[in-house]
């Protein structure tokens, strides 16, 4: 009889601690709402660069892959 006291007890601890870790998982406020978080790659077959069409270009200074920032120079064109 004490055993089945004692499941029971445990049961009902477990259903209210899984309880309130899914209550306060729906409930709680995101850190910030206006930021937006996307996995996977990019991948752009053609680009239109904003050069005159008789130039050509002379180096590439990035690779497929790498990490860019704003404003970074990519390429250098022959002059």
């Amino acid at each position: 009889m004490k055993v089945v006291v004692r499941l029971l007890v445990l049961a009902v601890l477990a259903g209210a601690g899984g309880g309130g870790y899914w209550y306060w998982k729906a409930h709680r406020s995101p850190e910030d709402d206006t930021r937006l978080t996307l996995y996977g790659n990019v991948d752009i077959r053609q680009v239109e660069l904003a050069i005159n069409g008789s130039e050509r270009i002379a180096k590439v200074l990035v690779e497929e892959g790498d990490r860019i920032t704003k404003g970074q120079l990519l390429a250098r064109l022959e002059t």
